[in-house]
């Protein structure tokens, strides 16, 4: 998720206005310009006055050798006699040669120079795109592995007038109050929709930052742009906790990693957390011209390196003597993620995003798709434009990433038995399950796509925000047993599949009463052999003869006393036996107890059998 959040905002293009730009005057004669060389800044305003004579200003091609100026930027004034003569605006730095194209004048003199400068950006809080901005992020995903990225410092020249549109993607700046979560997000000033995610951002005088997405609440946010920003600048933030995530787990997973993690101290692992951390670094490396699709345009240039780490900690149980069981961290498991980009920002108060972001490796070298800025000029619709999307909008040009769609998230229970009627809870997002009458036979099927094997549910009742519904389901006895796939339909009967949805369990036949004296915690389907809780007492031994009578040695042979059930399972089982004797001419009576019987389990004192 985080990576996502910061190739989407993380270029959002901040504007200025040259507040400092300042107007020049040049006079105009025969055969002169005063003054005939002049050194301005990006944003100042060169005006021309004709003080005698008919005269022009040409940018274009010199009038003396027939060749183009090769200005940064070319133009050319109509002749004219009237003492206004031309004005412009120098919006890209350079250096610029012109001179009067009227008859001989620029071979008899009339000839100028003029040197614009770029000057330093400021970026502000102020100067961020804000709430109703709207505009597009192109996707030029043919080219980009012939992009060059240039060179850092001054009065740089950087080229990407071929990039092409293959791609478009609208941005619009939301209210946080207007939106669905803006209740989590208090500190949220500023929102935008990217691929079905609400990202909520906060602009401040100190930057711009990430808080939230939708029902992610961050511990810190992360910092997309420090501020105030100019050239040259770096800004670093460090490493920065950003959230843990608790999972449960499967409790069956290989008891192998579980030993290696707590080092044979713990058996079975329950739950994973996920802790993320952040680290961005900043820098303003150049500044100078840049040319787009657009046009020309004064820039600043920004290098970002970002570093997420991922790190986990498991809990494990200790199955044997509990007392082991804790949360073990498991530093081999660590995750550490680098990415590096640059991006260009122009203060021309057309552009509200960065004029280029490009993705690059760690040498520098391109190495993703390249985005780049297009303003909104055509009025066109954001919206989605994914007519199998749950809110698919037929009047929008350009998708903005609101797409919602219709999916099932989770089943409970989650698992079932052979022979099994059941009821259960689907819930899911955008499903609107309160549109669907009783009449409405809207298939909804549990399938096993390697056997074909299915069951259907019936809904039952369903919650007010139409996104949980109640649903019996009846498993045959015969039913394959496995994992099965729950597929419905949406409201234009497009299928929705949840993978792996609900489990059939084989059926165990046993008596499932606790309170019976066959009881079995096994069982999973009642078979009618449940009888009342057994009572055992003792009584009389049947069947007893002595034999093999050796001096004072004899052997006894009896009966077996233990008892069973019509099925063979033992009811009561005899632990011990007593023989009361007298020996022949006495009249005492003297008891001995029975050695240790056939099947006793020295490890747990049970008699397992008396009946040899």
């Amino acid at each position: 998720m985080m990576k996502k959040i910061k190739i989407i905002i993380a270029s959002c293009f901040l504007m200025i206005a040259n507040i400092n730009a300042a107007n020049y005057n040049i006079d105009a004669g025969n055969y002169y310009y005063v003054p005939h060389s002049l050194t301005v800044n990006v944003g100042d305003t060169v005006s021309w006055t004709n003080i005698q004579g008919y005269h022009n200003v040409n940018f274009d091609v010199n009038t003396i050798t027939g060749n183009s100026f090769n200005n940064p930027v070319s133009f050319i004034s109509q002749p004219t006699g009237s003492s206004f003569m031309y004005t412009h605006i120098f919006s890209v730095s350079g250096t610029y040669l012109y001179d009067c194209s009227v008859g001989n004048h620029a071979v008899n003199g009339m000839v100028g120079i003029i040197i614009v400068n770029n000057t330093s950006i400021t970026i502000t809080d102020n100067n961020i795109f804000g709430i109703g901005d709207n505009f597009i992020n192109a996707l030029d995903t043919a080219s980009s592995n012939s992009i060059q990225i240039g060179s850092s410092g001054a009065n740089q020249s950087w080229d990407f007038s071929n990039l092409q549109q293959n791609e478009i993607f609208g941005i619009t700046g939301l209210d946080p109050i207007s939106t669905s979560f803006g209740y989590l997000h208090p500190t949220s000033n500023l929102c935008v929709e990217d691929d079905n995610e609400t990202i909520y951002l906060n602009k401040k005088p100190t930057g711009l930052e990430v808080v939230g997405s939708e029902e992610t609440i961050l511990s810190n946010p992360i910092l997309l742009l420090p501020l105030p920003l100019s050239f040259p600048s770096q800004y670093s933030t460090g490493a920065v906790f950003i959230f843990d995530e608790i999972q449960s787990h499967d409790s069956d997973v290989d008891g192998s990693m579980a030993n290696s993690i707590s080092s044979g101290q713990a058996h079975r692992i329950d739950s994973i957390k996920n802790h993320f951390y952040s680290e961005s670094n900043f820098e303003v490396d150049g500044s100078g011209d840049i040319t787009v699709p657009l046009g020309t345009f004064p820039c600043l240039r920004l290098y970002i390196e970002s570093i997420d780490t991922d790190s986990f900690s498991f809990y494990i149980t200790d199955t044997i003597t509990g007392l082991a069981s804790g949360w073990y961290d498991a530093p081999q498991y660590t995750n550490i993620e680098n990415n590096y980009s640059y991006q260009w920002w122009t203060n021309d108060t057309l552009v509200k995003y960065a004029l280029v972001e490009i993705d690059v490796d760690v040498n520098g070298n391109n190495s993703g798709e390249v985005h780049f800025f297009m303003p909104n000029t055509s009025n066109l619709v954001f919206g989605c434009i994914d007519s199998t999307a749950f809110n698919y909008d037929s009047t929008a040009d350009v998708n903005n990433g609101s797409c919602l769609y219709q999916s099932i998230t989770n089943i409970s229970p989650h698992y079932g038995m052979q022979g099994q009627t059941l009821q259960l809870t689907i819930s899911g997002e955008n499903m609107n399950f309160d549109q669907w009458s009783s009449s409405t036979n809207r298939p909804m099927e549990f399938v096993q796509n390697s056997s074909s094997s299915s069951f259907s549910a019936i809904q039952t009742a369903f919650t007010s925000d139409g996104n949980t519904i109640s649903a019996d389901v009846n498993i045959a006895v015969n039913q394959n047993i496995g994992w099965y796939d729950f597929q419905t339909v949406d409201n234009d009967s497009n299928v929705i599949i949840m993978y792996n949805a609900f489990e059939v369990l084989m059926t165990v036949y046993g008596c499932t009463d606790p309170s019976a004296g066959n009881y079995n915690p096994n069982a999973t389907a009642d078979d009618g052999s449940c009888h009342s809780p057994n009572i055992c007492t003792g009584s009389n031994i049947t069947g007893l003869t002595v034999s093999d009578v050796i001096h004072d040695r004899a052997t006894f042979n009896f009966d077996n006393m233990n008892t069973y059930d019509g099925s063979g399972a033992q009811i009561c089982r005899v632990d011990q036996i007593r023989i009361k004797y007298r020996p022949v001419g006495s009249s005492s009576w003297s008891q001995k107890n029975m050695a240790q019987p056939t099947g006793y389990d020295a490890a747990t004192g049970i008699c397992n059998s008396t009946q040899n």
